[in-house]
């Protein structure tokens, strides 16, 4: 128990050190919240759908923007490291960057929300007239489209971060 203390400590200190306290860390932080908020709803749905097509195709976009959390802080990261913020001011040339980010981290919450939409489409039959067309269902297709929105962000961001870096 007293192990878990000290790892979220010395983590709380990397991400210090790393991240800063300004406005590279909120954006990490914001894509982190919004992630997670994805993955509760997709819990919640696990429990409450007997859709399996459905709750996969969503797993899978769930991991998709997983995958993408490492190259986020990266980016954070690597903006601290050039234009260091400990504060709520967008440093300089980073703010088409910090912008980028911000984006990608509110079309992740407009893809939680899209999802929670999509899974109770679903679990009351409203949308989807054959089952196995769910998982292909016009809200699940909203989800898809959000999540390619929250790639599409980071891909961009770390373009703006190569430009500016050379």
């Amino acid at each position: 128990m007293g192990d878990g203390v000290f790892s979220a400590w010395r983590a709380h200190r990397k991400d210090n050190k790393e991240l800063g306290n300004g406005v590279w860390r909120r954006a990490h932080d914001r894509y982190v919240r919004a992630l997670d908020r994805f993955h509760q709803i997709l819990e919640q749905d696990s429990s409450s759908t007997d859709d399996h097509a459905f709750h996969n195709s969503m797993v899978a976009l769930a991991n998709e923007c997983a995958d993408l959390l490492p190259r986020v802080r990266s980016i954070c990261v690597n903006a601290q490291a050039k234009w260091p913020s400990d504060e709520n001011n967008i440093p300089g040339e980073g703010v088409q960057i910090h912008r980028e980010l911000s984006h990608t981290a509110n079309d992740l919450a407009q893809a939680a929300q899209a999802l929670a939409m999509a899974s109770l489409d679903n679990s009351i039959g409203g949308v989807v007239l054959n089952p196995l067309d769910s998982a292909e269902s016009v809200p699940a297709q909203n989800v898809r489209r959000r999540v390619a929105a929250v790639a599409g962000g980071v891909e961009r961001a770390e373009a703006k971060l190569k430009e500016l870096a050379s």
